[in-house]
């Protein structure tokens, strides 16, 4: 159980850190792909 626990708040902290750091990036190439990474977070922590 604390394994699990320890994931989901590891995951739930990527999303929004994802997005604060490409939102610093040059280029909406690179934001996107910051994007789809929050976005993985995201369906892990919905998992």
């Amino acid at each position: 159980m604390f394994n699990l626990t320890n994931q989901m708040n590891k995951s739930a902290v990527s999303i929004p850190s994802n997005i604060a750091e490409g939102s610093a990036k040059s280029s909406d190439k690179h934001f996107k792909v910051f994007l789809e990474t929050s976005l993985g977070s995201a369906f892990e922590w919905g998992t």
